[in-house]
């Protein structure tokens, strides 16, 4: 909660970058805490998604001839079977859009122009932008197992047939959207 962050201005006996406005500007303070709780609620969503839709798997533990001189563990994750927890993952889908949808217009993620770059900070447009490209790496990790359900009509039930159809469409949309952001950050160096 914003309570939970201690904001207050700066006196101004107290110097401080001359480039810097965050010490003297309580909204910017605001708008930087709003950002970090937003973060927490996604990466709680994150934590959800990838308990129900992947399982941890231990990959070459020095078991084998080749790797026994090969002392460290790779973890890797993979996809669970989508039958056993659809229910969950349409609550998942939930999650996400509901989180996105309460997303303050204030820190938001918008495309870097003339008229909202004047009075804001580069460090500030990269926390927007960094907080949409993890939410749209959600949507992509969500909608990745998915995507892969066997789109062949004869094979599958069609309500799978749609659910992997869309989920392969917002996969594309997801990563055009990271890919977007990142391009617009790069423009302005803030790579």
């Amino acid at each position: 909660e914003l309570d939970d962050f201690d904001m207050e201005i700066l006196p101004e006996d107290i110097v401080s970058s001359t480039q810097s406005i965050f010490p003297r500007d309580i909204h910017r303070q605001m708008q930087i805490a709003q950002l970090c709780i937003e973060e927490v609620k996604l990466c709680i969503i994150i934590g959800h998604l990838l308990r129900v839709q992947y399982s941890t798997v231990w990959i070459d533990q020095g078991t084998s001839l080749e790797s026994q001189s090969n002392t460290k563990t790779t973890m890797a994750l993979m996809p669970r079977d989508i039958s056993t927890n659809a229910s969950e993952i349409g609550i998942i889908e939930q999650e996400l859009s509901s989180w996105v949808s309460a997303l303050s217009e204030s820190i938001a993620y918008q495309r870097p122009d003339e008229s909202n770059l004047n009075g804001y900070s580069d460090s500030f447009l990269v926390h927007r932008a960094t907080i949409s490209m993890l939410y749209h790496t959600a949507v992509n990790v969500h909608n990745r197992p998915l995507s892969k359900i066997d789109t062949n009509l004869f094979s599958v039930p069609p309500t799978l047939f749609a659910i992997g159809i869309t989920a392969f469409q917002k996969t594309r949309i997801a990563a055009s959207a990271i890919t977007q952001i990142a391009t617009e950050l790069l423009s302005l160096d803030l790579i």
